[in-house]
């Protein structure tokens, strides 16, 4: 606990008010939106046609020894991953293994399993190829495996969750289905059908259409436009489309490069140092499409030589796993749960962020990742209290407490039959009271449940989640046992299913 000197304080329980302002924690994501680079702003000479845009202005630059032109901002398909919603919103879903009594698919009532049912998504006809969130071909062949039983199959293909303007199809007992795609990079929703006894059942999935011939310049990813850089600082960038090199202009001043001038040949980033004197570096990041030459334009604050101050920083850990905590990207060692811990150093700005210890079976990890960080304070000084809970951002985190009072040892999973399921393969045995198995991030229409081990998370189970209507109201049977600030979701089974 002691690595480089981050002293362990014993509060539990202890709220402390902080002497300066903390900003909101936010979500750790692995991919950063950031701000559009500065396009458009140059003089227009001359319009030229080109492949996958109509019109682009173009504007003789030199980057090395090639010709630029001045590329328009792109229109960038939503390649965000499957995210939690915020409790108290029924807007958004995880996909669920859904119901529907219509004798065909028509629109989608949700009727949630119940405890009694046996329709799992292991039952119905799964998707084979493409995989699940890939880029899809021009002419894209869907193909799904058969269901037991099934009398038919039918394929939803649209724009948007739950609607089919791309296909609206029953397959009969056919097995794939040869469709012509768009070429724009649009998210693509797909709901494949099965129908079992009369009764429709489905499961959602997405994917990306491509861009086809489409030109899309690279833009940057990290850090953000407008933002305070480091020392040394690594930029990396996006692979855009039909990009064949990529060029790098760094300068004290617009359209100047007398940091860098560098092609970057196929890298998608570079690491670089940057002066400490608190002025403005101007990047310019060149795509070469074509034959020509477009850009993106972005600004950033360099580095302050701040003179460093004392700092005090306290973490507590509502969770009921350890925190590993960093400071400025340095790891300063571990909160236990429900515990508090603090230390004192030396900072010009301060930053924290922390991942939570994931428990493990052998090489299994349970649950979701769980990582957070606060904005970063420019001139720290003083004692700043940090607290770390189940809520980050919109994201909350809830961890099942099961104990297992019936004879026979039952394999836990979450989130079941969601695309967000978390199928741990870990056993909480006979007799056995309060077994943790992680946090997971929580769904309005999130699940726990358990099965016979060995089934492969078929057949009966016990059953926590919505109730036999799809309640979706935050007050409904899941999260009413939801602890505040742990997330401890208290689970006991008397019943064998």
């Amino acid at each position: 606990m002691n690595r480089l000197g981050f002293a362990l304080f014993i509060a539990a329980g202890a709220c402390f008010a902080a002497d300066q302002a903390v900003p909101q924690m936010q979500k750790a994501t692995g991919a950063v939106k950031v701000d559009a680079g500065l396009v458009g702003s140059k003089d227009k000479k001359l319009v030229k046609q080109f492949s996958g845009t109509p019109q682009m202005p173009v504007q003789t630059r030199t980057a090395g020894p090639k010709t630029a032109a001045a590329m328009p901002a792109p229109n960038r398909p939503d390649g965000s991953a499957q995210k939690a919603v915020t409790i108290n919103s029924g807007s958004r879903r995880a996909q669920l293994v859904d119901v529907n009594s219509n004798a065909a698919p028509g629109a989608k009532t949700a009727v949630a399993r119940t405890q009694a049912s046996t329709v799992t998504a292991g039952s119905l006809a799964q998707m084979i190829s493409p995989v699940y969130g890939s880029t899809l071909a021009a002419e894209e062949t869907f193909a799904w495996t058969a269901a037991s039983g099934a009398n038919r199959y039918a394929l939803w293909i649209g724009s948007c969750q739950d609607c089919a303007d791309l296909l609206d199809e029953d397959e009969g007992i056919n097995l794939s289905r040869t469709v012509d795609m768009p070429l724009d990079g649009r998210r693509i929703y797909v709901s494949l059908f099965t129908n079992l006894n009369g009764t429709w059942y489905w499961i959602d999935y997405q994917f990306n259409a491509s861009l086809g011939n489409q030109a899309v310049a690279a833009q940057l990813i990290t850090p953000y436009n407008g933002s305070t850089l480091s020392t040394p600082q690594t930029f990396t960038w996006q692979p855009g489309n039909l990009v064949s090199d990529y060029w790098i202009w760094m300068g004290t001043c617009f359209e100047c490069s007398d940091l860098l001038n560098q092609d970057q040949g196929q890298n998608l980033s570079t690491t670089l140092n940057i002066p400490e004197n608190g002025g403005v570096t101007y990047l310019t990041l060149f795509s070469y499409i074509g034959g020509n030459w477009y850009w993106y334009d972005y600004a950033f604050r360099d580095p302050s030589p701040a003179p460093e101050q004392l700092v005090t920083v306290n973490v507590t850990n509502q969770l009921a796993y350890a925190l590993d905590v960093y400071v400025n990207g340095a790891n300063m060692g571990t909160v236990p749960a429900f515990s508090t811990a603090g230390t004192t150093l030396p900072l010009s700005s301060l930053q924290l962020s922390f991942e939570l210890e994931q428990p493990r079976i052998g090489s299994q990890i349970l649950g979701d990742a769980f990582a957070g960080y606060w904005n970063a304070i420019s001139y720290p000084s003083g004692t700043y209290n940090f607290v770390v809970n189940n809520v980050v951002g919109n994201d909350v985190y809830f961890a099942p407490v099961i104990s297992n009072q019936t004879p026979q040892a039952l394999e836990a999973g979450v989130n079941v039959g969601l695309v967000a399921q978390n199928l741990c393969n870990c056993n909480v045995n006979a007799f056995t009271n309060n077994v943790l198995i992680g946090y997971y991030l929580l769904y309005t229409n999130s699940n726990v449940e358990l099965y016979y081990p060995g089934w492969n998370y078929t057949g009966p189970f016990v059953f926590w989640g919505l109730d036999q209507f799809g309640n979706l109201d935050p007050s409904g049977p899941l999260y009413q046992y939801v602890a505040s600030n742990s997330g401890l979701l208290q689970l006991v089974a008397t019943t064998l299913p």
